[in-house]
């Protein structure tokens, strides 16, 4: 007896990962003063990090662009020329920790150049996370299986085959935190995120389809 079911699985995951993107951004009439400040202010950065306890291919880059700026001018009706945009994109990941997080946000202010920031709370490892809900949609669907061959008075003898949809569920918690000016780090840098700040956990779901031979 052919025996098809779909077999399912959801389950709440506490974020194990703390992920900060940082956005650097410098302004200035000369290209090569631009690059200068730019280059010297993520120098500073990578010292700050290096002092914070972490090392320097911790930090990733993600975009960097030198650009020219520009601003339109109504009365000529087109577009002058200003000067010159830094940006620098960057990603720190480490293992959760509030004490940690905290630490580097309130130190930031010290710092030369200021970066804006966002937060994420994720999973870091997410091929067990996928694993384990495998596991459980499989067994999902074996229960299925063996509900209905008991029914016709047989036993479930093996798996025939699998397939499964992509995890197609975002793997970040839903919470995050954005820093968007000096004043908002100065003042976090009063509070301690851990007695205050819980993340929502994240919620993974798949389905498993199963093709069972009952005899």
């Amino acid at each position: 007896m052919d025996i098809f079911v779909k077999g399912m699985a959801t389950k709440n995951f506490k974020p194990n990962q703390i992920a900060i993107d940082f956005n650097f951004i410098i302004k200035e009439k000369s290209y090569d003063k631009c690059i200068e400040k730019g280059v010297n202010g993520i120098e500073d950065f990578v010292k700050f990090l290096l002092d914070m306890g972490f090392n320097k291919d911790d930090f990733k880059t993600t975009i960097f662009t030198i650009r020219e700026d520009k601003i339109y001018d109504d009365n000529l009706k087109k577009y002058e020329d200003v000067g010159y945009v830094f940006n620098q994109n960057g990603k720190l990941s480490f293992d959760y920790n509030l004490e940690r997080l905290s630490k580097i946000i309130s130190s930031l202010s010290l710092i030369k150049l200021k970066p804006t920031f966002n937060i994420s709370f994720n999973l870091k490892d997410k091929k067990l996370s996928n694993e384990e809900l495998l596991k459980l949609a499989y067994f999902d669907a074996e229960k299925q299986a063996k509900s209905i061959a008991e029914i016709a008075n047989l036993k479930v003898v093996r798996c025939q085959r699998t397939s499964f949809e992509p995890f197609n569920e975002k793997d970040f918690s839903n919470t995050h935190i954005e820093g968007r000016d000096s004043s908002l780090l100065l003042k976090t840098a009063n509070y301690n995120l851990q007695d205050v700040f819980v993340p929502e956990d994240i919620v993974l779901s798949t389905t498993l389809f199963c093709h069972f031979i009952a005899e």
